[in-house]
């Protein structure tokens, strides 16, 4: 998938999302002048969506989305550097942080967070752990009766729609995501 589909799935993929979990119409929609929303312009009139694009040249027409952009990229650094993990895992960095964020008060919305306004009601935090600590999860289903019974892991974040940790095991060198986990929240594998 090129460039350009990707980015028009995702918009109507969050169009629909928007409508079907909040009863909330978009209405208009602001962009850049990036190839990828000109083209759809079509959609965007048959949906009723206003497109309004920024001037070329002047980044001051989208300083909400700057300051906000700037807010995501310091907390990623934040959490890359605290866990001194390598740069490759800088995605999963950015996921949790958008975690992170979402989840805390916001003095500009009234000392409440992004997830309160939208499922009007607070948001737990006892489940947030400290990221790219060290963890061991069980092993479920050890194949042998002298298997070890827990991966050495690191946690990376929280996955999308589970009730669950993103764990990255060290020896097997993948992600997984698991429940049963006893985290040492001071200790940092990298």
């Amino acid at each position: 998938m090129n460039q350009k589909s990707e980015t028009q799935h995702l918009l109507e993929s969050f169009i629909t999302f928007a409508q079907n979990q909040f009863q909330a119409s978009i209405k208009i929609i602001h962009v850049d002048n990036g190839l990828e929303f000109i083209s759809m312009y079509d959609f965007f009139l048959r949906k009723g969506i206003e497109c309004q694009r920024t001037c070329v040249y002047t980044p001051q027409q989208n300083g909400v989305v700057e300051r906000k952009h700037r807010h995501v990229l310091n907390t990623t650094r934040v959490l890359l550097f605290q866990s001194n993990l390598p740069l490759e895992f800088w995605g999963e960095c950015v996921l949790t942080a958008l975690y992170i964020i979402n989840r805390l008060p916001s003095p500009l919305l009234k000392n409440k967070s992004p997830f309160e306004l939208l499922y009007n009601q607070p948001p737990s935090l006892s489940h947030l752990k400290t990221f790219g600590c060290l963890y061991h999860a069980t092993v479920v289903s050890p194949k042998q009766k002298f298997d070890p019974r827990a991966r050495q892991c690191i946690f990376v974040g929280y996955p999308h729609n589970q009730k669950a940790y993103k764990l990255f095991d060290i020896d097997a060198d993948t992600f997984f995501t698991s429940r049963d986990v006893i985290f040492h929240e001071s200790i940092f594998p990298f």
